[in-house]
């Protein structure tokens, strides 16, 4: 699952696309409209999400396709609005019973050698560690605690 959806969001988002487009209850012709249109979202946010983390697409080509479309404001709230869908997909992670502080890499896992050379349990265990932390203290923020919903 990518990291930008949930069960939950897809459907939100699958039916805000229908509400956008389509006045149809016919219920067979709007489960073909949230599937499809959900393999399309995940084909982009995938092919997306793999060319910006390698350096294809830089983090400010969203930005600027945005501004040219005339939403500049999104555009320069970008942060803000990443960090409070970033909060919410943990948020409903949470809730439905993931709890971070609880994922191990397998055994087999610390038998790997990288291009860095072997892996490092101790590090692991430590850099999983603050992880869980940090993802369990993001997923419990609220507009009080961090106004901007940034991560």
């Amino acid at each position: 699952m990518n990291i930008l959806t949930t069960p939950h969001m897809e459907r939100c988002i699958g039916g805000y696309s229908f509400d956008q487009k389509l006045d149809d209850e016919n219920a067979a012709s709007v489960v073909s409209f949230l599937v499809s249109g959900g393999r399309e979202r995940v084909a982009l946010i995938s092919m997306v999400s793999r060319l910006c983390a390698r350096g294809v697409c830089k983090p400010d080509i969203p930005g600027e396709c945005l501004t040219t479309l005339g939403y500049t404001a999104v555009a320069d709230n970008m942060a803000a609005i990443a960090g409070n869908i970033q909060q919410k997909c943990w948020r409903a992670r949470r809730a439905t019973g993931f709890q971070p502080e609880q994922v191990a890499f397998p055994k087999r896992f610390h038998g790997v050698t990288t291009w860095k050379g072997q892996t490092d349990r101790g590090y692991m265990e430590t850099l999983t560690r603050q992880y869980a932390q940090h993802l369990v203290a993001m997923a419990g923020r609220t507009a009080k605690t961090d106004p901007e919903g940034a991560a």
